[in-house]
């Protein structure tokens, strides 16, 4: 092992161009560390760090050293919070500490940009607000930083010790303190007493409070300490008032009516702490103002969102009882005449989910809303005896939707990120801004989690509430569920594009998760699911740390295993007459096993899985002769390509890369634009629906 000391290990920190823990995302310079998790170990990606250009590499493991480029610690993760915690002792400015139940983020984010007016600050990125996050953000700070912003989020008790231990904040803010995450706290107790330990820290270092005198707890908590209070009373330090004059949060504040970007007028506590902090350091009145107003929320915080038919304002970050509270308070105040909810389970509530749940839907006032929406098992448990519109999922909230729209109102969206809801609208953003584009329209696929047509149901990621928020054009999502609600299999979808786009070929077939194919037969498009293709081959090079078999040269060393073979080919779903459809729950219920049981090693179980997909691919080309189409990533596998090519007759085509990478998502770029038009979409002979349909949710 090294021997190397933290001064020793931060001189080589300063000789680089920063830290890296993501050899996806890392740059020329950097220093990479190696850190561990359950279901990872980024020692193994030592040497591709070196190879990407990481100066040095930070492992914990000794057999993963590479050169004398390669560091080796007892625990990666602690050195890096060590090196962090030493990083920030060589800064004396002030470091202000942010936590709590609810408003810590949209805080930090008001704070930032009202101290931005007159310093140099530097703030946690995004919610890098964890035992990783927080040492990454000190360890990002620049040499010429005035003022340090520094967010801590917290799930379990003792964890703001930790993080205030490795930040040292000299000022310090609460914003709430609530009920959320009880599995981890254990109680509200819990949840005290992990939050005010940043008030210990601050006090410890003869630091200042910033206290919110409206909450009674916080008062509480931080009576006889050095603290400067805001809120609406005339004896507090800093006095606003709150304007309820629209659904955005306003208020009086000297001479100043703010009118803030922010939805909902329990964004008053958090403008407020920007303001009495802004105040503290000496930031012009006038500039803490104009901040708060030309500040806008782009993370799924308070944002509202105009579309033809409704207003919604999207607050699916968070769900926390308390953080509904507001939310739901704050609609059923706002002056208008049709209000809708749409409210999704609260996570990591423990043994109180069931009765935060049922609290909740009792306190919500029917007599103020038009109605409200339910999605999720814990509100279905919660709601048992009572008339509600409920739902298990979002698959099926959407399919309600659809035939009972919603026009003309306000709907508050409310959900938390525990099911990653933006994730795909912040990979849209981003491709639209690098490809530099200006789309009329973004059509969403979606990603499949669930799908089994047979039980009615199915679900993607990369919906309506995911994407609006980040785009400036219309959208067109969730093409599968009415399909399954017409009693069809919700895929697949892209033959009535091969239909009217690609009429050369007498059959089209796509190489992906699964392959599928689709052809015409008597002068009507058929199409199905052949079998799983690349989703196999993909799990077992799991063995060899790579996410594919490239150019199939792995199957290409193997052999046949006649025995696994013949399981395979004798799966009951090739039995099945089309229409008929595969989801992720046959390949865990049928091909795992086969694959797990089989005790050949894994270039034969990888050989035989190309044989046999072949065989079935081979089957359904039987009796189509002519040009085929074959595109999706099992293109680009040449072995699997010319075992297919030597079991049938038919010309295989295989196009340029990029119709190869982007034939589907043409399609259904071009499913949206048939939506919009209101023409048929999808096609009944294909999924096996009641009839030919235009389907999608146009947001």
């Amino acid at each position: 092992m090294n021997n190397i000391s933290i001064a020793q290990l931060h001189r080589k920190f300063i000789e680089s161009a920063g830290i890296s823990t993501d050899t996806r995302k890392i740059q020329y310079g950097e220093m990479f560390f190696c850190l561990k998790g359950e279901n990872f170990n980024a020692n193994k990606f030592a040497n591709k760090a070196l190879e990407l250009g990481a100066l040095y590499v930070i492992i914990d493991d000794e057999n993963y050293f590479v050169d004398e480029r390669t560091i080796l610690v007892s625990d990666a993760l602690e050195y890096l919070q060590l090196l962090a915690s030493y990083h920030r002792r060589q800064f004396d400015i002030p470091f202000i500490g942010i936590t709590g139940t609810n408003g810590k983020t949209t805080t930090k984010e008001l704070v930032n940009t009202v101290l931005s007016k007159k310093f140099k600050t530097h703030a946690t990125k995004g919610n890098f607000n964890n035992h990783i996050g927080v040492p990454l953000t000190l360890l990002s700070i620049p040499n010429d930083t005035e003022i340090a912003i520094i967010e801590m989020g917290a799930n379990h008790i003792g964890e703001i010790a930790e993080l205030c231990r490795m930040a040292e904040p000299n000022y310090g803010i609460i914003t709430s303190i609530g009920r959320a995450h009880l599995e981890g706290f254990g109680s509200i107790e819990g949840v005290i007493k992990t939050k005010t330990e940043l008030y210990t820290s601050v006090n410890n270092s003869a630091g200042k409070l910033f206290v919110n005198g409206d909450s009674e707890l916080l008062m509480g908590l931080s009576e006889d300490l050095t603290r400067i209070i805001y809120g609406s009373d005339s004896s507090f330090d800093i006095v606003g008032t709150k304007i309820e004059k629209s659904a955005f949060a306003s208020l009086q504040w000297k001479d100043y009516n703010i009118e803030s970007q922010l939805v909902g007028s329990y964004n008053y506590d958090n403008i407020m702490a920007a303001i009495c902090i802004g105040n503290y350091f000496q930031v012009e009145d006038d500039k803490i103002a104009e901040a708060i107003e030309n500040y806008a929320p782009e993370n799924q915080r308070s944002q509202w969102k105009k579309s033809d038919n409704n207003e919604l304002i999207i607050d699916a970050y968070n769900a926390n009882p308390s953080s509904m509270k507001v939310a739901i308070e704050s609609i059923e105040q706002l002056k208008t005449v049709n209000k809708w909810l749409i409210l999704g389970d609260m996570l990591e509530l423990g043994n109180e989910s069931s009765k935060e749940h049922s609290d909740l839907i009792d306190n919500i006032d029917p007599k103020l809303l038009k109605s409200t929406i339910f999605v999720g098992p814990e509100f279905i448990k919660a709601s048992k005896g009572k008339d509600l519109i409920c739902f298990i999922d979002t698959a099926s909230a959407a399919i309600w939707l659809e035939d009972n729209p919603i026009t003309q109102s306000v709907v508050l969206v409310k959900g938390s990120r525990g099911i990653a809801l933006d994730y795909i609208g912040r990979l849209v953003d981003a491709f639209i801004k690098r490809q530099h584009l200006t789309p009329d329209l973004v059509a969403s696929h979606g990603h499949t989690v669930f799908h089994n047509p047979a039980e009615g149901y199915t679900l993607q990621i990369g919906n309506a509430a995911a994407i609006s928020p980040h785009i400036n054009c219309k959208l067109v999502s969730d093409f599968r569920s009415q399909d399954v609600a017409l009693g069809g299999q919700g895929a697949p979808l892209v033959p009535i594009g091969d239909e009217l786009l690609f009429t050369k070929y007498k059959a089209c077939i796509n190489l992906g998760g699964v392959a599928n194919i689709s052809t015409n037969k008597e002068g009507e498009r058929i199409a199905w699911d052949i079998g799983f293709c690349n989703m196999p081959m993909n799990y077992l090079m799991q063995e060899y740390d790579k996410s594919y078999d490239k150019d199939g040269e792995n199957a290409s060393e193997g052999s046949i295993n006649n025995g696994l073979l013949q399981e395979l080919n004798k799966l009951k779903y090739y039995k099945q007459n089309h229409p008929k459809s595969l989801g992720r729950e046959q390949f865990e219920n049928d091909i795992l096993p086969l694959l797990k049981n089989s005790e050949t090693n894994t270039k034969d179980k990888l050989r035989t899985w190309v044989e046999h997909i072949s065989e079935q691919i081979a089957a359904s080309l039987k009796d189509i002769s002519g040009e085929i189409l074959i595109t999706g990533g099992g293109a680009f596998n040449g072995f699997l390509i010319e075992n297919i090519k030597s079991k049938t007759e038919s010309n295989i085509i295989i196009p340029n890369k990029q119709l190869v990478d982007s034939k589907e998502a043409l399609i259904f770029a071009f499913l949206g634009v048939l939506r919009l038009e209101g023409e048929i979409n999808i096609l009944s002979s294909v999924t096996g629906a009641k009839r030919n349909h235009c389907s999608g949710i146009i947001s």
